[in-house]
Order: structure tokens, then sequence, then C-alpha cells
């Protein structure tokens, strides 16, 4: 696990300033079945977003979950356009 601690970015959460903490993580482009990664926040409980593919472009739908700064739940799939 590759941890990116950004000292000088921080989120105000409960009236508190809290450091956000990035992990990169490696996985198959449902597209073009590439490994890419992406650097995912893991000082948030999870998140839902979409991505294009740094490869070829194509957007991705991104679900996570994190438990104790771990990533405990990821999912990577194609947007059917």
């Amino acid at each position: 696990m590759v941890l990116f601690d950004v000292p000088n970015v921080a989120r105000e959460v409960d009236g508190k300033l809290k450091l956000i903490f990035m992990e990169e993580y490696f996985f198959d482009c449902p597209y073009c079945w590439e490994k890419i990664s992406m650097l995912l926040d893991i000082s948030v409980s999870g998140q839902s977003y979409i991505e294009d593919c740094e490869t070829c472009c194509n957007p991705i739908q991104i679900d996570y979950t994190t438990l104790e700064s771990e990533i405990a739940y990821f999912e990577a799939n194609s947007i059917e356009q």
C-alpha cells in the first residue's frame, strides 16, 4: 500500500480540519483491460464517482468504501453509452 500524505490539503469535518490521505489503487480498465491506477481518498468512508481511463479515455464508474483507512471494497465498471 502506498499512502500519499498531503499535509497542505485539509477538509473541514464536523468543525475540525482533517488531513486528506490518498492511496494509489491499481486495477484493470473495464474497456481496454490495461492496468491503470487512480488516487483514492482514504480519509473518507467511501465515494462513488466517474473518472476517465488514462489509457483509452472511456468513463469508468468508481465505487469504493474504506474501513480504518484501508480500502475495504472497490469496484470499477464500464458505463454503457
